[in-house]
């Protein structure tokens, strides 16, 4: 979609008349369907205006949408009814369930191509409006993405910017929409409510998701995987300015508060700090301290953003957060101004001088040698603080580590969403090597590795030279996230989390579609509540862990893994390999998988982060239907991975433990 410039308009407005009835004025738009759900959907697209093509199937009525992929661009022309309409084509698109049709949505398009009056959002206009949700389709499970709803909470675009350049205004948010609709102008997104359940006595996503949180828990630290966010506090939730150049307000990189972020599943936050108005400030700004007057005005402390930290792992105990300061601009001579504040988080920081029993010291984490659980359980704390710059500073925190054990770089080294898709990595195969590469720094992964998303108008504009909109790829969207997150990275830090806004104030969402593409563990829905098994399996079909109840007398087959002890770091797979045993008492069935995969020199496991789970799929056999049996057991409500017995005090308990030895 190609934007007029200033002089171009001029020019246009000046031969209004005669260019109405030109056919040069004729716009074709681009739209998908992306139906991230686990089962197909259909699309049936009525036009009243206009035609619309499908080069794909050659049809628009019930066009079939497999899982968690898209339709390819569906073309609407723009069409007039008389000599001086505005070009136009407008009608219906029904979006249903394929396997219960009954559940379906209606929404109005109309795409309009005006030519004045002349404003940023109506000269292409991509209007997609609800018309009705029956049976069991809602539309907290619907986003609309297009240019309009993309810039509806970023005032940067509509009022400064356009003013500066209007057509890299307008391109800024083209290339959010490129992004999100996988290469259209537009789309619908299709995704599961994060609170719904979509399984009889199952559970929700979000619960799904805070399980698989647990999974890795008795993992090193450099094995472990987190959901992150990127500027997490860089949003119009920490700020009460409504100025144009207050970047929290006119472009946030969050909507969601800190609070609805960390019960989404996000486990590492980024604060982007400043010394401004005699206090350690929220605010994101890299540009100069002569600026802050202007971009931080009216930002909150970072005061606000502890308390509400503290008050969420008071309700969480088990939950463990990396807590991530990019300090903008130096704090020379504010350390100590640093520490009071952090004090806040009080009793739960892990602390540099708690890290020197591990041997090591100057603020070094011991990224190695710590998991989550030892943190929790061993040691009574949920945070650990890091940084990303200013460290001739921070070095004298009490609470922040500067280092890590073995690695070069600072914590949480970084690399962009954008590095990654434009090395053409792939992490299905030799994913190991590639991450070497691509993190050539600490090619022995001693670090927290982080990838790093960034979305807002002003990294467009800093960032995007000369390319077109659809060459600006620097983001985590729905469908590319299947495919990073089975790289073994620690971090993967998302920025405009709940960007499917209702309105510019954006109080309401549907749930971040970003959130269900993270689930790699659990099938939607699972596990079962009640009435399913204490043993977990992977659907050969899905890939995913379920725990419908165990048949008796069946064939199963058993996943077994063969331990490295030379292994310190994801910088190789693990030897997975699978047994096949007969159930005859589905009581039993756990200790039997044990036996077998003893038996041939093995443990009976279960992938614990989602590199491992690709891993273990590529490992089964072609065409491989059986369920596979995995050590995750529900041991007293407790969802536990890789369970072994221990004896404690004379009595037999079951406790988790870590794949590496």
């Amino acid at each position: 979609m190609d934007f007029l410039n200033k002089r171009f308009y001029l020019l246009s407005s000046c031969l209004l008349c005669l260019l109405l009835s030109s056919p040069s004025y004729a716009w074709t738009n681009y739209f998908r369907f992306i139906n991230n759900f686990n089962f197909p959907m259909t699309l049936t697209i009525n036009p009243a205006l206009g035609a619309v093509s499908n080069p794909c199937e050659k049809t628009l009525s019930n066009i079939d949408i497999a899982p968690h992929s898209s339709t390819c661009d569906l073309t609407f022309d723009t069409a007039k009814k008389k000599w001086n309409d505005n070009p136009a084509n407008n009608g219906t698109l029904l979006i249903a369930k394929k396997e219960d049709p009954s559940s379906y949505c209606i929404y109005n398009y109309d795409y309009t191509y005006k030519l004045v009056p002349y404003s940023y959002f109506n000269l292409h206009s991509e209007n997609i409006s609800l018309a009705s949700c029956h049976g069991n389709l809602t539309p907290s499970e619907i986003s609309v993405i297009n240019d309009k709803i993309e810039a509806l909470s970023r005032p940067i675009v509509g009022n400064l910017l356009l003013n500066v350049d209007d057509e890299k205004a307008a391109k800024s948010t083209e290339s959010f929409s490129n992004a999100d609709c996988n290469g259209s102008n537009n789309c619908i997104i299709a995704s599961p409510d994060g609170n719904t359940l979509y399984v009889p006595n199952g559970s929700t996503l979000l619960q799904s998701i805070t399980l698989q949180n647990e999974l890795d828990r008795y993992e090193p630290l450099n094995f472990a995987q987190f959901l992150g966010s990127h500027n997490s506090a860089a949003s119009r939730r920490y700020t009460s300015s409504t100025a144009d150049y207050n970047m929290s307000y006119s472009d946030p990189d969050s909507y969601l508060t800190l609070t609805d972020q960390l019960n989404s599943g996000v486990r590492q936050l980024e604060l982007d700090v400043v010394w401004y108005n005699n206090a350690i400030t929220l605010c994101h700004n890299h540009f100069s301290a002569k600026l802050e007057g202007v971009l931080c005005d009216d930002n909150a402390p970072i005061t606000t953003a502890l308390t509400e930290i503290k008050s969420w792992i008071e309700k969480n105990p088990r939950a463990v957060l990396i807590l991530y300061l990019d300090v903008n601009l130096p704090l020379t001579g504010k350390v100590n101004e640093l520490d009071h504040d952090l004090s806040e988080l009080e009793p739960y920081i892990f602390t540099p001088k708690m890290a020197e029993p591990y041997g090591v010291s100057n603020n070094t984490l011991p990224a190695l040698q710590l998991s989550q659980n030892t943190l929790t359980e061993k040691l009574k704390k949920n945070i650990i603080i890091t940084n990303d710059n200013d460290i001739d500073n921070l070095k004298n925190s009490q609470y922040v580590f500067v280092n890590v054990e073995q690695s070069t770089e600072t914590p949480l080294y970084e690399v962009s969403v954008n590095n990654f898709l434009q090395s053409t990595i792939s992490c299905d195969s030799n994913k190991y090597d590639k991450i070497k590469t691509l993190y050539g720094a600490d090619p022995n992964h001693y670090n927290i590795l982080r990838m790093n998303g960034d979305r807002t108008t002003v990294n467009y504009v800093q960032t995007v030279g000369n390319k077109k909109p659809s060459e600006f790829i620097d983001y985590y969207t729905t469908l590319n996230f299947y495919d990073i997150r089975n790289c073994p990275i620690n971090i993967f830090s998302e920025n405009m989390l709940g960007y499917t806004c209702d309105s510019n104030a954006c109080n309401a969402h549907p749930t971040d579609p970003r959130f269900y593409s993270f689930l790699w563990s659990w099938e939607l829905g699972y596990p079962l509540q009640s009435s399913g098994s204490e043993l977990a399996y992977i659907n050969s079909k899905t890939g995913h862990f379920e725990n419908n109840p165990l048949i008796p007398d069946n064939i199963y087959t058993v996943l077994c893994y063969k331990p490295d002890a030379s292994q310190k770091a994801p910088t190789k797979p693990l030897s997975w390999y699978v047994q096949n045993i007969k159930i005859t008492d589905v009581h039993t069935a756990a200790a039997m998988a044990d036996t077998a995969c003893k038996t041939s020199g093995g443990l009976f496991s279960v992938p614990t982060t989602a590199y491992w789970m690709n891993d273990v799929i590529n490992t089964l056999p072609l065409n491989h239907t059986d369920n596979v049996l995995v050590n995750y057991q529900d041991v007293n409500h407790e969802w536990m991975p890789n369970v072994f017995a221990e004896k404690k005090e004379g009595k037999t308990v079951l406790i988790g433990q870590s794949l590496i030895k």
